[in-house]
């Protein structure tokens, strides 16, 4: 049976994770900040047990996949994401290039 996933969007599916699982596991809070400025946060991460990478997963390439939980703006002003977990759609997740990567802090318990 042939995949309809496009290998060129996932070029690293086959290969292993840039952290290993067990470390993925130990992540409670991470922020990523932006090239344009923005800040990205997933607050917790235990919310997200259960979901898709647990609301995170680390590209081999240096990119992110996570669930935003807020948002910062250049200009201070924070904006709180609603409805990141619904039980009926599943959950939002944001790609972010490794492009658009200034920064990224992990905390890790």
């Amino acid at each position: 049976m042939k995949s309809d996933i496009r290998p060129d969007l996932f070029p690293d599916r086959n290969r292993r994770q840039t952290a290993p699982a067990a470390a993925l596991r130990k992540v409670g809070q991470l922020s990523v900040h932006l090239k344009n400025g923005r800040v990205l946060y997933l607050h917790d991460r235990r919310a997200f047990l259960g979901c898709p990478w647990e609301g995170l997963y680390l590209g081999g390439d240096g990119s992110v996949i996570m669930a935003v939980e807020s948002e910062e703006l250049p200009d201070g002003t924070e904006e709180i994401r609603e409805a990141v977990r619904d039980d009926a759609w599943g959950t939002r997740m944001t790609y972010i290039p490794a492009s658009e990567i200034a920064r990224v802090n992990i905390r890790i318990k």
